[in-house]
């Protein structure tokens, strides 16, 4: 497996929520469990494999660099806006996990947190059936979408409605 990220820490400050004072290092862990588990699963092991080591060789094709700006990378910054809210809010240190606080923000109330996760399920549900009707009509321009290995490690990609909508709250 190639250890790429489909877009970086500057792409989803740029496209999402996400301020630009938070820190990379946090970012990349964000980054790196969405497309894993939610990426991963709409494209298959096989085409999102050739897409990170396309990336990596700089080898992507029009077609794929398309697919990753246009379809992916909104994709992937929402989902990253959402599983950053709990990255930023706690803290995991040597002897406990505890709230992060910053003296010039207040947390959000439970009500509040609510309406926001629901607002990014929307997003994330919205470009998640844009990206899969992205691949459905456009098949023939992605062989290894088409041709996909599938066993027990390797996924096959997701049809639009094998997958529950995605709810974070």
């Amino acid at each position: 497996m190639t250890n790429a990220n489909l877009i970086t820490t500057t792409g989803v400050k740029e496209l999402g929520l996400i301020q630009a004072n938070v820190r990379d290092s946090i970012l990349e862990v964000v980054i790196r469990r969405a497309q894993d588990f939610m990426v991963r699963p709409i494209l298959g092991t096989s085409f999102f494999e050739r897409l990170k080591e396309g990336i990596v060789a700089s080898d992507l094709d029009a077609d794929e660099t398309a697919l990753l700006n246009d379809y992916i990378a909104p994709f992937i910054a929402a989902c990253c806006d959402a599983k950053a809210l709990n990255a930023l809010t706690v803290e995991l240190r040597a002897e406990t996990a505890g709230k992060a606080k910053d003296e010039h923000i207040g947390p959000l109330t439970s009500v509040e947190s609510a309406r926001m996760f629901d607002d990014l399920s929307e997003s994330i549900n919205g470009y998640r059936d844009i990206l899969i009707g992205y691949l459905k009509d456009n098949i023939e321009l992605f062989p290894t979408y088409k041709n996909y290995v599938c066993n027990y490690e390797n996924l096959k990609p997701e049809e639009p409605s094998t997958r529950t909508r995605i709810r974070f709250a």
